[in-house]
């Protein structure tokens, strides 16, 4: 994962930057955050695996938040799987403080809190009294808080601090734009000699292409926090404007080739479409972004579309399984919009990037794996 793209977090989720949705931005405009460590974190580590696990936990669930459904799906599970992944040697060390538990157990907590205190503060947002929400008020002890959290709005003092935070996220996000321009780069091809772009711009409309984020060019690395990208030819007739105007993804039906409807997730208005469950693998790589890299004839962009594992996860994969077998008895054609073959760019097959031939014999590690992993040799 770009280490770069890891945000500032001060432990208790304050201090927002405010948004303007109406600014144009890029990938170096959201990436305002450091990374939660220091040089020197596997002391920190070895002397409280525990707090220092909980702390950069709790940044991961900052970096990686959306709106109402993140924090109504927060998976104290998945975050505890990113923090593992991104740091490896904290297993360890929870295992011999003898911590683990402990931390698991706290974390959960944690996420529960912030589940509830979405809820009440949803209720706020719209506008409900609070004493509408009592059953939510059990999860939380403090239910007088001394801390002032806005002098403008008094009554909001005695809220516990987590619903007093996300009510104003909350409300924030509700009132960025639909079709704000996802957060986008654009690279000439000088830097990616080492693969070989030509087969992906002759691979077509159906083949997309995996690469770690372990082979990035230095230039993507900085850019995202994901560790896997999707690499697909630009789509036939494509500009860049079309492909970042419109950053959300929206769940629908599609028709593969050989008449098959699937429910699919589409970014870029419907001119990119993943079926869901065929590249479910791929999709829980992914945190909060699609980062993809779009190969023109005389340049690459990288364009990072929302899409988030927590809000997807509990639900969604689920569901799209329920669907698709509804789908192959001829049922539920009516529930989504379904789009023709011909409509969009809809990736069927996913395989690693190819590397140039000239590269190829340099694989320290042998073939790569579909995912865009190098396979072990052994």
């Amino acid at each position: 994962m770009g280490t770069s793209a890891m945000q500032k977090n001060d432990g208790d989720l304050s201090n927002d930057e405010e948004l303007d949705s109406d600014t144009e931005h890029n990938l170096n405009d959201e990436l305002d955050y450091e990374p939660p460590v220091s040089r020197n974190y596997m002391v920190e580590i070895m002397e409280d695996a525990e707090g220092w696990a909980l702390k950069v936990a709790k940044d991961l669930i900052c970096i990686h938040e959306g709106g109402p459904a993140f924090y109504e799906n927060l998976d104290s599970r998945i975050i505890a799987q990113w923090l593992f992944d991104d740091f490896p040697e904290v297993v360890s060390q929870l295992g011999k403080q003898g911590t683990m538990e402990s931390f698991r157990a706290k974390l959960t907590h944690f996420c529960t809190r912030m589940t509830a205190a979405s809820a009440y503060a949803q209720t706020l947002n719209r506008g409900y009294p609070v004493d509408t929400r009592a059953d939510l008020k059990e999860t939380f002890s403090e239910l007088q808080f001394p801390r002032q959290i806005d002098v403008d709005k008094e009554w909001m003092a005695p809220l516990p601090i987590e619903v007093a935070v996300l009510y104003d996220r909350l409300r924030r996000h509700a009132l960025r734009s639909r079709y704000e321009t996802a957060p986008h780069e654009r690279f000439s091809l000088d830097g990616w000699s080492e693969f070989d772009l030509p087969q992906v711009r002759a691979a077509g409309n159906n083949a997309g292409y995996v690469l770690d984020s372990k082979h990035w060019p230095f230039g993507v690395f900085n850019l995202t926090s994901e560790s896997v990208s999707l690499v697909v030819a630009a789509p036939q007739g494509a500009t860049d404007y079309n492909l970042v105007w419109q950053d959300e993804c929206v769940c629908l039906l599609s028709e593969a080739q050989d008449g098959t409807i699937e429910t699919a997730e589409s970014f870029a208005g419907g001119r990119l479409v993943l079926p869901l469950v065929r590249h479910e693998q791929f999709f829980r790589r992914l945190r909060s972004r699609l980062p993809v890299l779009y190969v023109f004839e005389d340049h690459v962009l990288l364009v990072e579309y929302k899409w988030n594992l927590v809000e997807a996860a509990r639900l969604r994969f689920e569901e799209a399984r329920n669907e698709d077998a509804k789908l192959a008895v001829g049922e539920g054609l009516s529930v989504k919009r379904r789009l023709s073959p011909a409509s969009h760019h809809r990736i069927e097959q996913l395989s690693p990037l190819p590397r140039a031939t000239a590269n190829k014999a340099q694989d320290e590690n042998g073939s790569w794996d579909e995912y865009g992993m190098p396979k072990a040799p052994f």
